[in-house]
């Protein structure tokens, strides 16, 4: 039997059945404020300025910004030209602001990633008394329950279980771009999540902004959205408080002959347990 998935939503979630979507969330959006947010140091202070000052794509910047403000009015050539007399004395003062540097680098890397990057979020399991409570309008929701071998949770890195830990993953400035420690920390970064979540057993994918589905959400933020097949979706459970306006809508909506395999149940109290039937 394939693995199976769980996206937990409230009444709304109907229209991943409608729509035949799933909310792609950038970072900055989660509930979490510490999701996409490493411990950023610098162990080669110098290393990185040195790296720093004979970079091309550093200069270049500099140089633009420099003609945009009206502070230089010659060739990149002859910018460069003057930079690298200027370096000496730009070293320095450039260590000493590392610290500076470093702590704006970690209080805007969480909203540099949501500029172009967000995240698909799912569930191992489907009988969470608290995502219930959490994620589902207090149990008066849904949960959708997905094939996970479809091509769609494939690509990229793929839908793939978090991680908990207890601290936050570092980055340091100093590692070489490209390099291992660097490409390490990228997937620890997005398939890593504070321990007090772990009862959620997420699994996340990531994605690029850029070509998905995108409309204004009910609170103005900016939405996107995967398209995903009929075929990808295998049941829908009703929560145990959810209405039977909601249980018609979800039937009327599985009508279309593309949903025939859908199975439809709803969640019911057990009788002594503090568990869902």
């Amino acid at each position: 039997m394939n693995e199976v998935v769980y996206k937990y939503c409230d009444q709304r979630g109907i229209d991943i059945l409608r729509h035949r979507e799933l909310k792609i969330t950038p970072p900055n959006q989660f509930n979490d404020p510490f999701e996409f947010t490493p411990r950023v140091t610098c162990s080669n202070p110098h290393g990185e300025v040195k790296r720093l000052l004979r970079d091309k794509n550093t200069i270049k910047e500099i140089y633009l910004e420099a003609k945009a403000d009206g502070a230089f009015v010659g060739n990149f050539r002859d910018f460069r030209r003057r930079f690298k007399k200027a370096r000496p004395a730009l070293t320095e003062p450039l260590i000493a602001a590392n610290p500076t540097v470093s702590a704006e680098t970690q209080n805007e890397f969480q909203n540099n990633v949501s500029a172009e990057l967000g995240v698909l979020c799912m569930s191992s399991r489907r009988d969470s008394i608290v995502m219930w409570g959490h994620y589902c309008d207090k149990h008066r929701g849904l949960v959708v329950r997905f094939d996970k071998s479809f091509a769609v949770f494939q690509s990229g890195k793929g839908l793939r279980r978090v991680n908990y830990v207890h601290e936050r993953i570092i980055y340091d400035s100093s590692w070489n771009r490209g390099g291992k420690e660097a490409g390490d920390f990228a997937d620890q970064l997005i398939f890593s999540k504070n321990y007090e979540w772990s009862y959620e057993e997420e699994l996340r994918q990531l994605f690029k902004l850029e070509g998905l589905r995108n409309r204004p959400l009910a609170d103005g933020a900016a939405g996107y959205f995967l398209p995903i097949p009929h075929s990808a979706i295998v049941s829908v459970m009703l929560g145990a408080k959810s209405s039977k306006q909601l249980e018609e809508a979800v039937n009327m909506t599985l009508r279309d002959r593309q949903f025939a395999h859908v199975i439809v149940k709803r969640a019911a109290l057990h009788d002594t347990k503090f568990s869902l039937v």
